[in-house]
């Protein structure tokens, strides 16, 4: 087991070594001390006007516990399986049921909540997708507006008809103007998080089809144009497994965007997943994106995160900034050394690399182009195809499969730190 002078120890060799530079820049920035990045970074949420939201928040990055899905609940447990004091349903009318409406939806069940945010599955009356089911994401009015710009964005992207990204159907407001709503197109199957935790190590060619997938949609986001031309450049920022839903057809969709427009110097994401500069609070962009899905192909491959060691998973006194200290100490020494994949020796150099250009630590030694990342997913596939092998291997150096729970890192919602105030 790790001691927590141990973890110090480890963060200030690590960040100083690699990233202090930039930490001390921001740290600079944001008005902090610079005598240690261990120092700096745990006092970020104290600094003078700046919040830490403690999970779980953010209607964009609810945790996803998906109650089986039927064809139809009783009326006595369409609360969603939520307590009575549940912030978002203390303001709903205590009849609410599975006759209930909300716009031109007609409530079915409870799907999912978080902190702040709701999400249940509906039926359109007017059945403007091929399903007529939708999912409905609801919020108060103290948290309006993150789900209006999420709202916005996915408008936005479902111009561009991708099966990577879910359709907007319509948003609007609750009765008596108790908060806002906004449907999407409904995805039965499970996230990548639940897939992984029952299947373990899944076969490298499968991986490799979901992280095409999922590099297609944040493709699609950051190339995305408004209606005049003006490039938008969404990028995720909370990219992890369960914010990726796979279709029973075996397609990835990602969902969440509600981090894609954070106020200018917030920092937001899950730190497992989170590329250093994202952590440091420094400029980011597509790349950062690309990080967290080399972790995710990791995680993948292995069944395991490599920033989430198992004394670090069992220690329950450490706070959430000796958590996030830690594993931006675990970061700045580069991602492990990934194991025996499969038995084609040239598609295993070939991932080894990929994952390692794919999470550098420094942005402009990553990939730097969607293009560039799928045409080297293609390669490796088409390599498979002419030795295929029908298993993933055992990893050198650990089990296959994850603990049958959530990890830490899909279980705590993002951090989010609001910028300082002048």
């Amino acid at each position: 087991m790790v001691s927590p002078k141990r973890v110090t120890e480890i963060t200030n060799m690590a960040i100083l070594e690699r990233v202090g530079i930039a930490f001390r820049k921001m740290a600079g920035t944001l008005g902090l001390s610079s005598e240690s990045p261990v120092k700096a970074t745990a006092n970020l949420p104290q600094v003078s006007g700046s919040v830490l939201i403690n999970p779980p928040i953010l209607p964009g990055s609810i945790l996803l516990q998906r109650p089986p899905i039927t064809d139809h609940v009783p009326s006595e447990q369409i609360r969603f399986n939520l307590p009575d004091d549940h912030p978002i349903i203390r303001d709903f009318p205590s009849d609410l049921n599975d006759t209930s409406r909300i716009g031109d939806f007609l409530v079915r069940e409870g799907l999912a909540y978080g902190g702040m945010a709701v999400v249940l599955k509906g039926y359109d009356t007017e059945f403007r997708h091929e399903s007529g089911m939708v999912a409905l994401k609801m919020t108060s009015r103290k948290h309006a507006q993150a789900l209006r710009i999420e709202g916005k964005i996915l408008e936005v992207l479902s111009r561009y008809n991708s099966d990577n990204i879910p359709r907007y159907i319509d948003s609007g407001d609750l009765a008596d103007s108790k908060g806002v709503f906004l449907a999407q197109e409904y995805i039965e199957g499970p996230s990548l998080l639940q897939h992984i935790t029952e299947a373990g190590v899944l076969p490298l060619d499968r991986s490799l089809r979901i992280l095409k997938d999922v590099c297609n949609a944040l493709k699609i986001a950051y190339e995305a144009k408004d209606r005049k031309g003006n490039e938008l450049k969404f990028i995720h920022r909370d990219l992890k497994p369960s914010n990726i839903i796979l279709r029973n057809n075996g397609q990835a969709v990602v969902i969440d965007w509600g981090l894609s427009r954070p106020r200018p110097g917030s920092i937001v994401g899950t730190p497992l997943y989170m590329a250093p500069e994202q952590m440091l609070g420094l400029d980011m962009d597509h790349r950062s994106d690309i990080y967290a899905a080399g972790v995710i192909l990791f995680l993948m491959l292995t069944g395991k995160n490599p920033f989430l060691p198992q004394d670090l998973k069992d220690r329950q006194d450490l706070t959430p900034q000796d958590k996030f200290n830690y594993i931006m100490g675990l970061k700045a020494q580069g991602l492990p050394t990934l194991g025996l994949i499969t038995g084609n020796d040239s598609a295993q150099k070939m991932i080894e690399y990929l994952l390692s250009e794919m999470t550098e630590i420094e942005p402009d030694q990553r990939l730097g182009s969607y293009d560039e990342l799928l045409d080297k997913i293609d390669q490796i596939l088409k390599e498979l195809s002419t030795v295929r092998s029908s298993a993933a291997i055992q990893p050198s150096g650990g089990t296959t499969l994850i603990d049958n729970a959530p990890t830490m890192v899909d279980q705590e919602p993002p951090v989010f730190i609001e910028p300082p105030t002048s």
